[in-house]
């Protein structure tokens, strides 16, 4: 039998410097491959980060406004709930009769696509005008949204207080 030489042979620093030399080569071309790898994963990060500060922040406005939402519509449930109902020119002059004996109510021709205006002239035999003031305090009670606008032009005559105002129905 032969006996194998082959380890004899083996010159054990030229075996350290090519495996030195394999082990550099495989360690450098890993560096290559990780290192744009890395700066990538860096810049995403960056970027979710980013977003997720962005996105905490729309949240954290989006919370408010829908807060402020929520307080409108509590606050205005009834004027939103009185701006469907249809105005009704009869109940109206009814409703004011309670209040003043003589009644004219024109509809003015100066109106835009959110309210209707309308030229009220009222008069009453009256001492004092709380009563038109009483009026005014129970158009919060009326099924619209009603709104006195100025000028209010109180005349008396007599024993008789007169009023011109304008009133706006508002309407959707």
């Amino acid at each position: 039998m032969n006996k194998d030489n082959s380890m004899i042979k083996i010159d054990i620093v030229k075996l350290l410097l090519w495996l030195s030399i394999f082990l550099i080569t495989i360690f450098t071309l890993s560096a290559l491959l990780i290192i744009p790898s890395v700066n990538k994963l860096k810049v995403a990060n960056e970027v979710l980060s980013s977003s997720n500060s962005k996105f905490q922040q729309n949240k954290a406005k989006n919370e408010s406004i829908e807060r402020q939402l929520n307080d409108y519509l509590s606050e205005n449930k009834t004027n939103l709930a009185k701006i469907h109902n249809e105005f009704d020119i009869e109940k109206f002059k009814n409703h004011c009769k309670t209040f003043f004996d003589e009644v004219n109510l024109d509809k003015n021709l100066d109106f835009s696509e959110d309210y209707v205006s309308y030229q009220l002239s009222v008069s009453t035999k009256i001492t004092s005008p709380t009563i038109f003031y009483d009026f005014i305090d129970s158009l919060d009670n009326f099924p619209n949204i009603l709104r006195v606008h100025f000028p209010i032009v109180l005349k008396s005559d007599k024993n008789l207080i007169k009023a011109q105002f304008n009133i706006q129905v508002y309407k959707r």
